[in-house]
Order: C-alpha cells, then sequence, then structure tokens
C-alpha cells in the first residue's frame, strides 16, 4: 500500500485569478504555487501520487512528481497510511456583533 499525501493543517492554499499560494500559518510564510496544483490539492487531498497519477491517465507523471517533491521539501505536506486521521482546520468565521 503506498501512502497518501496529506496538506498540514497549518498549510492552507489560496488560489488567485493567474498564480496561488499556499499560506503556511505556523511558519508565517507562503510559497507561490500554480494554479494547477491548488487544483489537484484541492481536489485530491489524502490521496497516494500513484492514485492522483491514475486520475489523470499518467499523463502527467513527471509535473506530479515534481509538484510533490516541491511540496514535501518545502514541509506543505506529509505521507501517511492514515489521511482521516489528520482533519482539516475548521475556517468557518462567524462575526460576534449584533445585527439591528
Amino acid at each position: 500500500m503506498s501512502k497518501k499525501i496529506k496538506l498540514f493543517a497549518s498549510c492552507i492554499p489560496v488560489k488567485g485569478a493567474e498564480r496561488s499560494i499556499i499560506c503556511d500559518l505556523q511558519r508565517q510564510t507562503y510559497n507561490l504555487i500554480p494554479n494547477d496544483l491548488f487544483d489537484v490539492l484541492e481536489a485530491h487531498d489524502g490521496k497516494s501520487l500513484k492514485e492522483i497519477q491514475e486520475f489523470y491517465n499518467n499523463d502527467f507523471n513527471e509535473i506530479l512528481e515534481e509538484y510533490f517533491d516541491f511540496l514535501l521539501e518545502k514541509e506543505f505536506v506529509f505521507l501517511t497510511d492514515k489521511p482521516q486521521l489528520f482533519p482539516n482546520l475548521n475556517l468557518e468565521w462567524h462575526d460576534p456583533t449584533h445585527i439591528y
């Protein structure tokens, strides 16, 4: 069984018009990423690299490997057998003010 790729909860991808970023809340940094990588992260969090490559019919294997090498090097993702044990941050926010 191959390991699943899981985004650290403190690393939040944010999509932009032309480029996206990953905001690392713990380290208080960010890195620019292509919008295509953002789409892969959003659609395939918790899947193995092999599963992701198969989803794209192995047409982009080299690019996907480069993307995930970058993510591992920057410590935005980690590998696990049980991604369900690592929930994402709840980003809901409720305004505490009253509307009259």
